[in-house]
């Protein structure tokens, strides 16, 4: 802007003023329209066209007078969808005809679900033949150990008289009684294996089922495995019958667990329900 011309291209306005080329009102006016595109036209955005108000159109022909008007449905692949009771708004949920597959497999009639979990429970007959097939595992083992020791000590007698003879039938009762009590070889196989990712010893392995945090479902580690099975040791020891109230518990208790699992902060699930 300037009193007098400045050279070609220059004009006074009606305020006596002159101005450059670019400050022409009819540039100005130029740089300012701002040209939205129809819906109908190559490219064109509807929902521009609606926010720049004029109505939209679709390139079915039908208009559309804002951006919230009807929306396309959702379409859920199989085994997603909306929770129980969902209620879409208007404009929104499956198109008609749409079958959604189930999430979860429906439970039989003597199933039993952890209330606070979710998880199928283990039924009490297979944590029995569990433990059963466990326990001839872990007897098969230290009958071994058994044998050799006999065998070591039968091919020394005709050396070592009366006193070694003793001794080895103290090593063989020694032995004999870690079988019966199952202090040492049972705590550490089911601490190892209940406590390991998968939850499972040889026998949970071979009905499907796994022990797991009563709280979160995931794995209970090795010293929570190692004291679960030292208190049904503890248990047997003292007398058959809490041992035996321990491992009927299950059949009663709303969670199926037995006294050691309630101790231990676990639970034992059905992986093959």
């Amino acid at each position: 802007m300037s009193d007098v011309s400045q050279g070609e291209g220059w004009w006074i306005a009606s305020d006596g003023k002159w101005y450059p080329p670019h400050l022409h009102p009819s540039v100005l006016q130029s740089t300012t329209e701002v040209v939205a595109p129809r819906g109908d036209a190559p490219g064109g955005n509807p929902g521009l066209a609606s926010f720049m108000g004029e109505p939209a159109v679709w390139s079915d022909g039908h208009e559309q007078s804002s951006p919230e008007g009807p929306r396309s449905p959702a379409v859920y692949p199989p085994g997603y969808g909306p929770p129980p009771g969902y209620s879409p708004s208007p404009g929104y949920g499956p198109p008609p005809g749409f079958s959604q597959a189930p999430v979860f497999n429906t439970p039989r009639a003597n199933m039993v679900v952890d209330p606070y979990l979710g998880l199928p429970l283990a039924p009490w007959w297979k944590r029995l033949l569990a433990i059963l097939i466990d326990w001839a595992i872990l007897g098969a083992f230290v009958f071994i150990v058994l044998a050799i020791v006999g065998a070591a000590t039968r091919s020394n007698q005709s050396t070592t008289g009366t006193s070694q003879q003793a001794a080895a039938g103290a090593v063989i009762g020694g032995l004999m009684a870690l079988v019966r009590f199952a202090s040492i070889p049972s705590a550490i196989y089911f601490g190892v294996l209940n406590g390991s990712q998968k939850g499972q010893t040889v026998g949970k392995m071979a009905l499907g089922i796994a022990v797991r945090d009563r709280r979160t479902g995931l794995k209970i580690g090795f010293w929570r495995a190692l004291g679960r099975s030292l208190i049904m040791t503890v248990f047997y020891l003292v007398l058959v019958v809490p041992y035996l109230l321990d491992n009927l518990w299950p059949l009663w208790d709303n969670r199926r667990q037995a006294w050691h699992d309630k101790i231990a902060g676990s639970i034992v699930v059905d992986l093959k329900p």
